[in-house]
């Protein structure tokens, strides 16, 4: 024990004045800036208690394999490339529903042809222009041999057209 009979919490004896005293030069101490480290980030920030700016050390700057920049533009493009994607896909189904429509259409046009064909067929038979010629113009095939016309070419005129 001290004369002050005072006792500090620590096992040591001693006046107030020097505890003050202590107290006072763990503050200046705690009010200095550490030296800084090398390859450390330090932030200055005020402290409402003290009054004063006050350098913190944050945590040792990481250098990053893969930053949040590159996998932010990774995600875009893997985004992309399934937009892409999925439009080919939509297309390509498209283009086939086309291409059946398509050939329906050809194999319509395919069988209406056939119909015009056999409509033609049958209205170009000689038994029926016969039969028209005969009921409605009063026509008669010939009964005897044809007679041929033979022209004469030098009765023409030079360039083979009749006047």
């Amino acid at each position: 024990m001290n004369t002050d009979g005072f006792k500090m919490g620590n096992g040591e004896s001693g006046d107030i004045e020097a505890v003050l005293e202590r107290a006072r030069q763990e503050e200046a101490a705690a009010r200095t800036p550490p030296p800084r480290a090398r390859g450390r980030i330090v932030k200055e920030a005020k402290v409402s208690e003290l009054d004063s700016p006050v350098l913190r050390v944050n945590r040792k700057a990481e250098h990053r394999k893969y930053s949040a920049f590159n996998m932010i533009l990774l995600l875009f493009g893997v985004a992309t490339a399934i937009v892409i994607y999925i439009g080919h896909i939509i297309t390509v189904n498209r283009l086939a529903i086309d291409a059946d429509r398509l050939a329906g259409e050809y194999n319509d046009l395919l069988r209406i042809r056939g119909q015009l064909q056999a409509e033609i067929d049958r209205k170009s038979a000689r038994e029926r222009i016969v039969g028209i010629a005969t009921r409605q113009l009063d026509l008669h095939p010939p009964t005897g041999q044809a007679n041929w016309i033979v022209v004469d070419e030098s009765l023409l005129p030079e360039d083979g057209q009749p006047e």
